[in-house]
């Protein structure tokens, strides 16, 4: 299976901005760790883009891709320069389960805070 680029951006473009805006080439002389680059994105971008990539990242988990084409798809669709596999055991789809997971865990403290 090939991954078109343009597709992918289209059909996930929060993720897309997430992935490829924030975890840039030189994200780790701006951050400690990716959950800071998380924290960050959720800063910047609010609780109505958090929702929306937690809906892209459910969307997107539900598909059946092998290993090369998840790491395909972090590295040359979305162009995400974060290389999990060096300093994690995440494989792709696990790391974006940890990225979905801290999401939802930021959107239910944003939600807790508005009431």
């Amino acid at each position: 299976m090939h991954l078109k680029k343009m597709k992918m951006e289209t059909k996930y473009p929060n993720l897309d901005c997430l992935l490829g805006g924030y975890f840039t080439l030189d994200w780790e002389c701006d951050y400690d760790s990716p959950e800071a680059v998380i924290r960050d994105f959720i800063v910047d971008r609010g609780m109505k883009a958090v929702e929306d990539v937690i809906i892209e990242l459910k969307t997107l988990l539900k598909q059946e891709y092998t290993f090369e084409e998840w790491e395909s798809l972090l590295y040359d669709v979305f162009d995400c320069e974060y290389y999990f596999d060096y300093e994690t055991q995440y494989t792709p789809k696990e790391w974006l389960e940890k990225i979905l997971q801290q999401l939802e865990e930021a959107l239910l403290s944003m939600s807790n805070q508005e009431t």
